[in-house]
């Protein structure tokens, strides 16, 4: 656990409660208002809702960045949370890259078919760097830090590659949707490749892949339950839509791992530690102010010297006064 564990569990549970009401907004007007022709929408009631859903849960997750404490995690490549989603991601990429190829020598002019043809270039170099986050367990290595950067130039490309694509129209609500998923990817996993590289910015990290996995949810999941209801593709394709999907999967699961990781150079048990020695602390800090209450009355000499009853002392004054008479 690290200082921050607590908020990012709680940013990631808002952060899937904002997709969720977003997702389920834009699957039913995918479903029952899009013109799959023309890539628009018939009604705009719906996907307007879920436009607004999306600005404000950005907005929200990116205080984060404002809220989260400095922290400085033990980062952990070998662990099981990270197998299933790499190896996911990888064939996510290597799908999307068999497609790029394919589509690269259809392309309608030579500026479309050289970014097509070096996006699939650099989605078969990001495939490495998947392998490698499997691979080697070290959180620290250039070799693998310098693959995530092929990882991010990739998203890049394909947001670029979307934007040149003329299969949707320029300014299609879908086509923009995707190239803002890409985008916001390219961000996390630029700040993914700083931990490799010993650079680490936790809290933009967190905050861009809070960002990330919402809108690659967004973008995915409409698209693939439209594809399989109705057989339509809303995105460029469906292996496009089937790499986002990865990429959220992928995003959370590390938002996921980075709550549960402890600070470098203090073990569970060491936290575990120096929690209940603060408790103990407390706990006696609090019985010496009962005592200190307790005996914080002054005692006199008279406090000291035993009680004389009344009528032991009248009789005393009595004696004493029959010996002055004598």
């Amino acid at each position: 656990m690290n200082v921050n564990s607590k908020r990012i569990r709680i940013y990631t549970a808002l952060m899937l409660l904002f997709a969720a009401s977003a997702v389920s907004l834009r699957t039913v007007a995918c479903l029952r208002d899009l013109i799959y022709e023309h890539g628009y929408y018939d009604s705009k009631v719906l996907i307007t809702a879920s436009a607004y859903v999306v600005f404000g849960g950005c907005i929200l997750l990116f205080s984060y960045i404002f809220l989260a404490e400095r922290m400085s995690p033990q980062t952990n490549f070998s662990s099981p949370k990270t197998y299933a989603p790499t190896g996911v991601a990888g064939i996510g990429l290597l799908f999307i890259a068999i497609y790029l190829f394919k589509s690269g020598s259809n392309g309608e002019n030579n500026t479309v078919r050289y970014v097509t043809s070096i996006t699939a270039l650099f989605a078969l170099i990001s495939i490495v760097h998947f392998f490698l986050n499997a691979f080697i367990s070290e959180s620290r290595t250039e070799l693998r830090g310098y693959f995530s950067l092929a990882t991010v130039v990739f998203l890049a490309l394909y947001a670029a590659y979307l934007y040149f694509n003329s299969k949707l129209p320029l300014n299609a609500p879908n086509k923009l949707i995707d190239q803002l998923a890409f985008l916001s990817s390219a961000l996390f996993f630029l700040y993914e490749s700083r931990i490799s590289l010993g650079r680490e910015k936790w809290r933009c990290y967190v905050t861009f892949g809070l960002i990330a996995s919402f809108l690659t949810a967004y973008s995915s999941i409409p698209a693939l339950i439209t594809y399989f209801v109705k057989g339509r593709i809303i995105s460029n394709s469906i292996e496009e839509s089937v790499l986002t999907a990865t990429l959220f999967f992928f995003i959370t699961s590390r938002l996921f791992l980075t709550a549960s990781i402890s600070e470098r150079g203090k073990s569970s048990a060491a936290l575990a530690m120096h929690a209940y020695a603060e408790r103990r602390e407390a706990a006696v800090l609090e019985s010496m102010q009962v005592h200190k209450e307790a005996f914080s009355k002054q005692m006199t000499i008279d406090d000291l010297l035993p009680t004389v009853p009344e009528d032991s002392k009248d009789d005393l004054s009595n004696e004493t006064a029959d010996e002055t008479e004598t």
